[in-house]
């Protein structure tokens, strides 16, 4: 169901998106009935078969900022064809969106993101793909925060997924939510203020890693298979010393990758420049990187 929340972030895009998969071009226009639409992830299980989800709707100027009515959108890819799905909403949800996907096979996928309650509370949500449609799962969140929303998952196994993000208002802290044994449940995260999750990856049921932000540092925590631990970050120096990182993608369990933004402090304007760290299994190393 199609709901309303506020927002002093820019629109989204109004306009047809024009990507690739394959050898074949794909034109994905708005939605009927929307002025705007994004795509906010995509995962590629087989050659010949990718899901994409985001979230499509209109958008209102008021006194008290932009007001934006969404809804989560997904689509299917294949045979050089792209789909339009059908994405429950959780019961009385005033907006939806997907931010985030993963998909252990052709028929085992998941979309995390958020919906706004009716009475305005941002909460979890995440639909499963399974038998060839969407079906929404429940999920836990964190008591007194206003705000609980995922920002990326990531599933090694059909069976087993870790999806991350953050709540805030008041405060702001990671979160991290495991899927086993057809359950989702919150795990318990070293850091607790400050801070968020934008992105995980889980080389194995028994491995992942998550990144964004604590303060004005760069956060990395790392998961065992039972227990939730901080990384040390390389800190950069000089003017540009604020961190933030946005992704993370680990083939195994001793090579990762992260990659995110650098920002100085005292400048209000825009003034981001690149950032990477690679894990060798032992530390988190500071790459060199091309600002353009």
């Amino acid at each position: 169901m199609v709901g309303e929340h506020y927002s002093n972030v820019k629109s989204p895009v109004q306009y047809a998106e024009v990507g690739s998969l394959g050898s074949a071009d794909i034109i994905s226009t708005n939605p009927p009935g929307t002025t705007w639409s994004q795509l906010n992830d995509v995962s590629c299980p087989s050659v010949d078969f990718c899901l994409l989800v985001g979230s499509a709707g209109t958008t209102r100027k008021t006194a008290q900022g932009t007001i934006y009515l969404s809804h989560a959108t997904a689509y299917s890819y294949s045979q050089q064809k792209l789909q339009r799905l059908s994405v429950p909403a959780p019961p009385h949800a005033r907006t939806t969106e997907l931010a985030g996907l993963a998909c252990a096979s052709t028929t085992a996928c998941m979309a995390v993101g958020n919906y706004t309650s009716a009475s305005g509370t941002w909460l979890t949500y995440i639909a499963r793909w399974t038998s060839g449609s969407w079906h929404v799962i429940t999920t836990p969140n964190i008591k007194g925060e206003h705000f609980t929303t995922f920002q990326g998952v990531a599933c090694p196994s059909p069976t087993i997924c870790m999806a991350t993000g953050d709540a805030y208002r008041p405060g702001s802290r990671p979160l991290a939510e495991r899927w086993s044994g057809g359950k989702w449940r919150l795990e318990t995260m070293p850091v607790r203020s400050s801070a968020g999750f934008v992105s995980d990856s889980c080389p194995d049921v028994s491995h992942c890693v998550a990144v964004g932000w604590h303060g004005t540092a760069a956060l990395i925590e790392a998961w065992n298979g039972s227990t939730w631990t901080v990384q040390r970050s390389p800190a950069t120096t000089g003017a540009f010393s604020g961190d933030q990182l946005m992704h993370v993608s680990c083939v195994t369990a001793t090579s990762c990758a992260a990659v995110g933004f650098r920002y100085n402090q005292k400048v209000k304007r825009s003034t981001e420049r690149t950032l990477a760290v690679a894990w060798d299994g032992h530390h988190w190393v500071l790459q060199q990187t091309n600002n353009f």
